[in-house]
């Protein structure tokens, strides 16, 4: 009888955790970073220890896709719950009106919202991602040698005066988004090397030349090729290991210090990755794992389990569901990505599923786009040329086929072997397509036409773009 009572009293607990809704949250989107660079994904070098503590505390998903290794593209499908060519936003092109901002929707439901996104053309109000936001603070330069006084510094202060904090915790609800370009390669203008750390003692770590080497430029952009690939790597972590103990851990002390932190939820992640020659090419242009492996961190203290991982694929577009869900706030009726609760409350594996690495780039450029899916027993990737001649993309020429439970970073090329397995993918693929059209002729608003001018222009090509 005792065993039964506190077997009761366990559940109804357990259920009263579960009920409560989610009302602050903390998303941090370091730009660029690369989950094969990171020590909590198996890394050997020291780039994330800062990570890694805060790693230990939440729920870490070893495999987090992104659907395109564009800036614009994958944080408007961070918080829409749309793949690229569902959410349709480009470079000439905004967010239609008609579709549901994560900001907006937790801004109509009371929550106070504040956005600080650093130095990147494509995240401007322009293109929409101002919607929702009671403050939306836009850094053209953040030094380290100012951190106080830059994006933390300024978001703690803001915090101070819209969300004033009591005995029992924040008074209000929250949204904060943070985004930060330490890892992104250098515009040329900057020097004096595509990935460099400020910082002399990262720098000497990474065993980095004293003097930066002579300026390799192609036009306006690096010209990454020229360069020893290994130091550039190197450059790289340093890079990775500036954001994580000059940015991150700053931002988490100050909030955590003024007692912001105590029932957030924290979400830290990555837009895409960065290539150095594996398959090619360099930037963030081709969808291998390089690119569309990203990092995703989902802690809650008391209600997502602490040191856990999982192991099944997930998406950038799933965190829009899954804060909406916490939040016991209603769903779009049209998303591409699910809901993680039960995944993070329940413990339950998130479902297989298709994931499309989106290579139409709209009003860019085309590069190859991938499939990763499951099939006879392991997750693959499919590689192909994108075909935009028709109304809906399509796979042109296959690349590769990839057997990921078994090859990691895509070393071992199977499209010859496995030909009856690259049709079925390649349908899988262009399948995607066809829904994603689908869902984007559901939206009925306008979207606004971009005009960009041509200092901004020449940015974004020293960028890479």
């Amino acid at each position: 009888m005792k065993k039964t009572f506190l077997t009761i009293i366990f559940l109804l607990s357990a259920f009263a955790l579960q009920a409560e809704p989610l009302r602050q949250i903390l998303l941090i989107s370091c730009d660029t970073l690369s989950a094969q660079h990171m020590q909590s994904y198996g890394y050997g070098q020291k780039t994330t220890t800062e990570f890694d503590k805060l790693a230990a505390k939440g729920t870490l998903f070893n495999y987090c896709i992104t659907p395109q290794g564009w800036t614009l593209s994958a944080h408007m499908s961070m918080f829409t719950g749309l793949e690229p060519f569902s959410h349709g936003v480009g470079k000439y092109n905004s967010l239609n009106e008609e579709i549901q901002f994560l900001p907006e929707i937790l801004s109509e439901a009371g929550f106070v919202t504040g956005g600080f996104p650093t130095s990147n053309h494509w995240l401007n109000r322009k293109y929409g991602f101002d919607r929702g936001y009671d403050y939306y603070s836009f850094f053209m330069n953040d030094t380290i040698e100012t951190i106080t006084a830059g994006v933390a510094g300024y978001t703690y202060e803001w915090m101070k005066k819209a969300v004033p904090v009591d005995k029992n915790g924040p008074t209000k609800p929250f949204f904060l988004m943070l985004h930060y370009m330490d890892v992104h390669s250098r515009p040329v203008d900057m020097g004096p090397y595509p990935y460099w750390s400020p910082v002399k003692q990262v720098r000497d770590y990474y065993g980095l030349p004293k003097k930066a080497p002579e300026e390799k430029i192609d036009g306006d952009k690096w010209d990454m090729a020229a360069y020893d690939s290994t130091v550039l790597r190197r450059g790289y972590d340093s890079a990775i290991r500036t954001f994580d103990f000059y940015r991150l851990e700053p931002i988490i002390k100050l909030l955590t210090d003024g007692h912001y932190l105590d029932d957030t939820m924290i979400i830290i992640t990555s837009d895409h990755g960065e290539e150095f020659g594996q398959h090619g090419g360099y930037y963030h242009d081709q969808p291998y794992g390089e690119v569309r492996h990203v990092p995703l961190l989902v802690i809650w203290p008391g209600h997502i389990e602490a040191g856990r991982r999982v192991k099944a694929p997930v998406s950038l577009a799933d965190i829009m569901p899954t804060i909406l869900d916490f939040a016991k706030l209603s769903l779009p009726e049209v998303l591409d990505g699910v809901s993680l609760l039960d995944c993070l409350e329940n413990n339950m594996n998130p479902p297989n599923r298709d994931f499309l690495i989106d290579g139409y780039w709209r009003g860019y450029k085309n590069e190859p786009t991938a499939l990763v899916g499951y099939a006879e027993n392991s997750w693959w990737s499919l590689i192909a040329e994108t075909d935009t001649t028709g109304t809906v993309p399509s796979a042109g020429e296959i690349l590769g086929l990839y057997d990921l439970g078994n090859d990691q970073f895509e070393r071992i090329n199977l499209m010859d072997e496995k030909r009856e397995l690259v049709g079925k993918l390649r349908n899988r693929m262009e399948l995607r397509w066809v829904e994603n059209a689908k869902v984007a002729a559901s939206f009925n608003g306008e979207t606004k036409e971009i005009e960009i001018d041509e200092a901004t222009r020449r940015k974004l090509k020293s960028l890479g773009y």
